[in-house]
Formats: C-alpha cells, sequence, structure tokens
C-alpha cells in the first residue's frame, strides 16, 4: 500500500441507531401492578351495657306483642266464645230487645199447650194467644194490651161448653162469646172476684222505662250471681236448621237464692207484680226444691240470639219448647169493636140461660 494513501476511515456504529432500526416496532401490554397490601378491618368493640339492654328492650317488646296477642285472642275470642259467655249474651240480648215474636209449645201425654204472643215494647203493646187441647176438650183465647188497655176474645169456646155441660148436667153453649172483644176493666173485675186492684196498674209492665229499669236489674243480678253452669252440646234442629245447642245446669242454692233476693229487692217488674197480688215473692219455695224434677234445659243459638228454649224431663214424655224471633218487626193495634167488660157477664150469663141477670154494681163489693 502506497504509504501516501491515507486509510480509510471507520465509523463507529451508532448504537442508539441500530437499536432503533433493528428492534421491532411491537407495543408489548405491561401488566398492572395490583395493590397486594390488606386492608385491615375495624376493630369491633365489645359489646357495651347500653348495647344489652337495647336488645333486651326489643325482645321484651316481641314478647309483650305476643303476650298481648294471646290476650287480645284470649279475651277477644276465646272468652266471648266460652259456652257461659255465649249463653249469658243472648240472655242480655234477649233482655234488651224491644220487640219480639215467640211460640211456646208444651206436649205432655195427652194434653198440648200453645201460646204464642208479640210484644213491642217501643209502643207498650204486646198480644198473647193461647190454645189449649186435652182429650177432645179446647179452648183458644186472645189477650191483647195496647195503651194502658187490656183486652179479650175467646176465639173458640167449644171447651168451656162442653166442661159446663158436663159440671151442670145441662146443655150450655157459650158460642155467643166467640169472636167478640171485650175491654177489661181491671178495678171492676178485681172488685168483682174479690180483689182489691188499686195499686196494680198492668200497662206500667209494658212500658219501655219499666222494662229499661228492669233489664239493668236482671243483668246486674246475674252478672253477679249467674244462674246456669253451661256446656256445649253439639247442635240441634230448629224448624229445619241446624243451630249450636248448649246444656244449662242450675247453680247451687245460695248462687240462686242470691240471684232471686237480688231480682226482688231490685227489679220493679216483680214489686209491681207483687203489689198486684199481694203476695211477696217466696225465694226459698224456688230455690230449695227436692230434686224431684229431674229434667233438662238447652238453649240454642243462632249468633248472639237466642233462638229455641227447650226443657225436657229426662223420661222424654214431657217438653217444652220456646221459640223466639227477635228480627220481627211487630205491629199491634186496640181492637175497633170491642165491647165494654160489664157486657162480657151478660154474654156469658146469657149462655147459661140467665138472661136476667145483672152485673152487680161495684159499689155491692166491700174493699
Amino acid at each position: 500500500m502506497d504509504p501516501n494513501t491515507p486509510e480509510p476511515q471507520t465509523t463507529a456504529p451508532d448504537t442508539n441507531q441500530a437499536t432503533s432500526d433493528t428492534s421491532p416496532h411491537t407495543d408489548v401490554a405491561q401488566p398492572k401492578t395490583e395493590d397486594t397490601s390488606t386492608s385491615m378491618p375495624a376493630p369491633v368493640e365489645p359489646t357495651s351495657k347500653g348495647g344489652k339492654k337495647k336488645l333486651f328492650v326489643i325482645l321484651a317488646t316481641v314478647l309483650v306483642f305476643l303476650l298481648g296477642g294471646v290476650a287480645a285472642a284470649y279475651y277477644m275470642v276465646l272468652v266471648p266464645n266460652k259456652p257461659e259467655n255465649k249463653v249469658k249474651t243472648a240472655l242480655y240480648d234477649l233482655v234488651d230487645a224491644d220487640q219480639m215474636e215467640i211460640t211456646a209449645n208444651l206436649k205432655a201425654a195427652d194434653t198440648s199447650v200453645t201460646v204464642t204472643g208479640d210484644f213491642n215494647l217501643q209502643a207498650s203493646a204486646a198480644e198473647v194467644s193461647l190454645s189449649f187441647g186435652a182429650d177432645g176438650f179446647v179452648i183458644k183465647a186472645v189477650a191483647r194490651a195496647v195503651d194502658g188497655k187490656t183486652y179479650i176474645s175467646l176465639e173458640d169456646a167449644s171447651g168451656l161448653s162442653s166442661l159446663a155441660t158436663s159440671f151442670l148436667g145441662e146443655s150450655i153453649s157459650l158460642d155467643g162469646l166467640e169472636g167478640n172483644w171485650y175491654q177489661i176493666d181491671l178495678d171492676q173485675a178485681g172488685s168483682l172476684l174479690g180483689e182489691n186492684t188499686s195499686k196494680c196498674d198492668v200497662s206500667t209492665l209494658l212500658t219501655s222505662d219499666q222494662a229499661q229499669a228492669d233489664r239493668e236489674a236482671f243483668k246486674n243480678a246475674y252478672d253477679k250471681n249467674p244462674l246456669f253452669v253451661v256446656t256445649a252440646d253439639g247442635k240441634g234442629d230448629v224448624n229445619g236448621t241446624e243451630y249450636p245447642k248448649y246444656k244449662l245446669e242450675p247453680a247451687d242454692d245460695a248462687t240462686a237464692e242470691a240471684f232471686l233476693n237480688d231480682i226482688v229487692a231490685n227489679m220493679p217488674v216483680v214489686k209491681a207484680l207483687s203489689d198486684c197480688t199481694g203476695q211477696e215473692l217466696d225465694t226459698n219455695s224456688l230455690t230449695n226444691q227436692d230434686g224431684s224434677d229431674d229434667s233438662s234445659l238447652y238453649f240454642y243459638l243462632d249468633g248472639s240470639k237466642l233462638k229455641r228454649v227447650e226443657i225436657a224431663d229426662n223420661k222424654g214424655t214431657d217438653t217444652l219448647t220456646l221459640d223466639i224471633d227477635l228480627d220481627k218487626q211487630v205491629n199491634i193495634d186496640a181492637p175497633s169493636n170491642a165491647k165494654p167488660f160489664s157486657e162480657l157477664y151478660i154474654d156469658l150469663m146469657s149462655g147459661f140461660g140467665l138472661d136476667d141477670y145483672q152485673i152487680p154494681d161495684i159499689s155491692d163489693f166491700d174493699m
């Protein structure tokens, strides 16, 4: 090589350029770095006395509600539905009723008695019909009380005619009495019977005020001395419909006597009847029985309403049923063609062939 010829210069490679040119341009996703540090839970504070009290209060409140619910169920459901309380409610609904219709039937051996009654205390009115039959002997009569006046009517006098004929031995006909209404003068009737009725005012027994006082007296007496021990006795038929049936047994003599004494002392109707008859109710005779009357008493209830009262002897021969309708709207009017009381005796004596009979004057009787 010619020494005068310069040596070629060598350029050092550009490392950065080489790296830039030769490195692939692929973007590599860098993994995310997760925070692996562990969070410490908040420290648990120990239960304080206040917290325990709150828990106790909550539990106590729940318990009170539970017990309250049980108590409410007991007093609102179980107590009213206990047999003695159902009967008591029915009795009170009965004595509180202002209007009702009743039908009573007594069957004993060859004797039958039917009594129907309509009562409207708001109008101070009542009507009672009686039908009595025994071995072909029949009597049908009606009594009506309206506006403080009393009326009677004999619908079938054949039984009385037969009885009079048998007793007197001659033919007696009382047919002339049938269908007539007679207004009864209680003072005059009492005088003829030898009774002093000056203190007897039957009309007061039908007034609403009188009835309300009697109701309260009865309920107060029964609250203090319940007359009956009551048990459920299944169901029974009343005119084709089944109703719950309850058997009533009398309370002990002491309870019954206390009840009756309370009634005598505080029930106005009892005092009024005592004034009419001149006799006081003997409670001892009603309570001190020898037990020979072996019969059973049943109530049939329609909800809180008394539907039927049934008394039957345990021999199955005698039965008394009393059907009650508290939904009946009762309207009772005074008869428009009623005869005065004096004509009842004139018509009666005429049937005995005593046409010239004159009714005595009240002044002829000692009072």
